[in-house]
Order: C-alpha cells, then structure tokens, then sequence
C-alpha cells in the first residue's frame, strides 16, 4: 500500500502543479478585449484533475477514517489536534472541490460553448482550491506522513 500512495502523492503534486502553473499563465496572456476563448491544454488537464480529484478525495477519506480510529483508541476522544484538523480539511475541502469542479465540468462537456463571467470566476476559485488541496495531501503522501492504510 505504502507504494501505492506514494504514486498517487506523485501524482497530485503533478496535476496540482499543472492545473496551478496554467491558471496563471493563462491569465498572464489572456486578451482581455477579445473573446473568451482559452488555451487546448485544459482538454488534457480538466481529465487529470478530475482523476485527481476522485483519487484525492479517496484517499482523503482514507486518513479521515484512520485518523477516527486513532482517535478512539486513546481513550480520551482526542481533542483537536493537528491531525484532526488536517484530515478534516482535506477531505470536506476535497469534498467541496469535487462538487464544484464536475458541475462545472460535465456542464462545459455538454454546453453549446457559451462561458458566462460566473463561471469563470468559479474555475479560478475552485483550481485555487485544488492546487492547495491536492499539494497538501499530495506531499504527505509521497513523503509517506498521510496514514491512509
């Protein structure tokens, strides 16, 4: 298993990366004036991130999960320790990210090309959101902190 998170932490750190760097290029060379027409590179990335996603908020579930059962083993209830509060806000963050990001996702897939300036703001907000998340738990997964077994 620790293999296996460790590829998955490879990965996240990799479309968290990708998804993070185009953002901003993109908005670096955007022309402002002409019409709402983005780079082809979010073909390959979209599929990326909602492959990390999915894999992201499984295994965010896995820690939440390890982290509770921990929890109960002390017999004190814990407290809100730096463990608990990562586990938590990787996964409800996760959690979040995934709802926002198919919507909007599955709804360009099946859109006649129209882009509204909400949605747009969304996208940034939400692969903001992504890089942070998917970084965090990514890192901890390569670097084999994350007890997701």
């Amino acid at each position: 298993m620790d293999i296996i998170k460790r590829i998955v932490g490879a990965y996240l750190i990799a479309s968290g990366l990708a998804a993070g760097a185009l953002t901003i290029v993109e908005t670096l060379f955007h022309d402002i004036g002409a019409a709402m027409e983005y780079s082809r590179l979010w073909l390959y990335i979209d599929p990326a991130t909602a492959v990390g996603i999915a894999l992201g908020l499984a295994f965010a579930l896995f820690g939440k999960l390890a982290m509770q059962r921990n929890r109960g083993n002390d017999g004190n209830g814990g407290g809100i320790t730096r463990e608990y509060l990562e586990a938590n806000v990787r996964f409800y963050g996760l959690l979040f990210v995934a709802l926002l990001f198919y919507r909007l996702w599955f709804g360009d897939l099946t859109s006649n090309g129209g882009f509204p300036v909400a949605a747009d703001v969304t996208w940034g907000i939400l692969y903001g959101l992504y890089v942070m998340l998917s970084l965090s738990l990514g890192l901890g997964l390569a670097r084999g902190r994350q007890s997701a077994s």
